[in-house]
């Protein structure tokens, strides 16, 4: 039986710009048992990511590589994860972690350490760098982005109505390393 990844109580709020909303985030552990998967699981795909969520991969690689950090690998078992979970808070109109270590189990990643950043606009127009900006202004945002241990991320959006406008983007980025 494959040990169970647990949460670390770890929320931060962060605003900035054109974000209506504030921005949480959780970091994941799971202290024993690390197995890194494969190359061949950890590039496997579940889903493939849309040009707004590669968008959002490349602008956090160019943040990594400002900061001598390697790129993270595309992970459609992230991205399947993520894109659910942000077509869920625009369904049900709530903006929230929840319990994420679970989705990412959910879709086959069972140990390391993974973590999420949340983010919504209500201008998708410019998205990816205002969201991006903010959670780089965000301390608890940033250290999910700019932690070495991770390796996959997998970035999901949804849009449509939320939180009162009627084209608003949703972000959730979840993260995997050992």
């Amino acid at each position: 039986m494959a040990p169970r990844l647990a949460p670390r109580a770890s929320v931060g709020p962060g605003l900035l710009g054109y974000l209506v909303a504030a921005l949480l985030v959780l970091v994941c552990f799971k202290a024993i048992g690390v197995r890194l998967a494969t190359s061949a699981e950890a590039s496997s795909t579940r889903v493939a990511m849309t040009a707004t969520e590669q968008g959002f991969v490349s602008a956090l690689d160019q943040v990594r590589a400002q900061h001598g950090l390697p790129t993270l690998a595309g992970d459609g078992r992230l991205a399947a994860a993520a894109r659910e979970h942000s077509r869920h808070m625009i369904a049900s109109g709530t903006f929230s972690h929840g319990a994420f270590w679970k989705r990412i189990e959910a879709q086959g990643v069972t140990t390391g350490k993974v973590g999420e950043t949340l983010g919504w606009t209500s201008r998708p127009s410019g998205a990816v760098p205002r969201i991006v900006a903010a959670w780089l202004a965000s301390p608890e945002h940033c250290a999910i982005l700019l932690d070495p241990i991770y390796r996959q991320v997998g970035v999901g959006v949804a849009d449509g109505a939320f939180k009162g406008y009627s084209d608003a983007l949703v972000v959730t980025a979840d993260f995997h390393g050992a």
